[in-house]
C-alpha cells in the first residue's frame, strides 16, 4: 500500500504544479487579450480618417483575437483535465488511508432477493461497491453492479489478465477517469440510442435531390437576374417557392435539429473516451476484444 500512497502523492504533486503553472498561462492569455482589444480600438479610432490602414488594423487586431480566443479555449480544457486528475489522486489517498465512506454507497442497485449482496455487503455504507466503485457515469455505474451481482465465473483468467494489464496502466487510468469525469450532458447515452432506433425519415425519397437541385436552380436565376436576362423578380418568387417547401415540415425540421444538438454534444464528450480507447495498445485478449467493438 506504502507504494500506491507514493505515487499518488507524486502525482497530485506533479498535477498541481501543472494545473498552477497552466492558470497563469490563462491569466496572461486574457491579459494579452484585452491589451489586443484596447490596441486595436485605439489604433482604429486614430487612423479612422484613412480607411484602408483602419481596416488593416482591423483585421490583423479580429484574427489575433480570435487566435488567443482558440489558444485560451484550448488551454481551459486542459486545465480542467489536471484539476480532475489533482481531485483523483487526492480522491486515492483518502481511500489508502481508510476513508472512502463519503463515496456513493450503490444503494440504487441493492437487490434484497439478490442470492448474497446482502451477506457480503455488496453495496451500502463500507460495502465492496463503495471502496472499488471509481466509475463516472450512471451507465459505467450500472455496468459495474451489474458486474459485481452476476456471479459469473466465465473466463475468470481472462479478466484477471485484462485486471493485469490495467494495473500497469496508471496514467491512461486516470486520464481516462478524469476525461469522463468532466463529461456533463443533458441527455443519457440510452435515451439517444433509442432515440436513434426509431427515428423514421420524414421526407418522401424524390425530395433527396432537391436541395442539390434548388441550390443550382438559385444561383442560375440570380446570375440570369443580376445580367438582366431575365427579371430579378423571377429570383424572389423561387426562394418563396422554396420556403413554402420547408414551411411544410418546419416543425419536424426542429425537433430533429433540437434532438441532434443535444446528440452532438454528447457524442462531442464521448468522443474523447472513445479515442483514449482506440489509440492505446492492449495486450490482453479481452481488453483486445473490447477495443475491437469501438473500432
Amino acid at each position: 500500500m506504502q507504494d500506491s500512497i507514493s505515487y499518488y502523492q507524486e502525482q497530485l504533486a506533479t498535477y498541481k504544479a501543472e494545473v498552477s503553472k497552466i492558470y497563469k498561462q490563462l491569466t496572461a492569455l486574457s491579459t494579452a487579450r484585452l491589451i489586443l482589444f484596447i490596441g486595436t480600438v485605439i489604433g482604429v479610432y486614430f487612423t479612422f480618417n484613412n480607411w484602408h490602414i483602419a481596416l488593416g488594423f482591423g483585421l490583423v487586431g479580429v484574427i489575433a483575437f480570435l487566435y488567443l480566443l482558440s489558444k485560451h479555449t484550448a488551454l481551459k480544457s486542459e486545465h480542467s483535465l489536471k484539476k480532475a486528475l489533482v481531485s483523483i489522486n487526492e480522491e486515492e489517498l483518502k481511500i489508502g488511508s481508510g476513508d472512502f465512506f463519503h463515496r456513493k454507497e450503490g444503494q440504487e442497485f441493492q437487490d434484497p432477493q439478490h442470492n448474497y449482496a446482502l451477506d457480503i455487503d455488496l453495496f451500502g455504507r463500507g460495502s465492496f461497491f463503495q471502496f472499488v466503485d471509481r466509475t463516472a457515469t450512471k451507465i459505467g455505474a450500472l455496468a459495474l453492479s451489474n458486474v459485481l451481482k452476476a456471479n459469473d465465473i466465465s473466463n475468470i483468467e481472462k479478466r484477471q489478465e485484462a485486471i493485469q494489464e490495467l494495473s500497469s496502466k496508471s496514467e491512461w487510468r486516470q486520464y481516462f477517469q478524469a476525461t469522463a469525469d468532466l463529461i456533463k450532458v443533458e441527455t443519457k447515452p440510452d435515451q439517444i440510442v433509442k432515440w436513434l432506433h426509431k427515428h423514421q425519415s420524414f421526407l418522401p425519397k424524390a425530395l433527396k435531390r432537391l436541395p442539390l437541385v434548388f441550390a443550382i436552380g438559385s444561383l442560375l436565376l440570380l446570375v440570369l437576374g443580376i445580367t438582366k436576362v431575365i427579371s430579378i423578380e423571377f429570383f424572389g418568387y423561387w426562394l418563396l417557392v422554396g420556403l413554402a417547401l420547408t414551411g411544410k415540415y418546419l416543425k419536424k425540421i426542429n425537433d430533429l435539429a433540437a434532438n441532434t444538438d443535444k446528440i452532438r454534444d454528447t457524442f462531442r464528450q464521448y468522443a474523447h473516451l472513445l479515442h483514449a480507447i482506440e489509440t492505446e495498445s492492449f495486450t490482453s485478449e479481452l481488453l483486445q476484444e473490447k477495443q475491437k467493438k469501438f473500432s
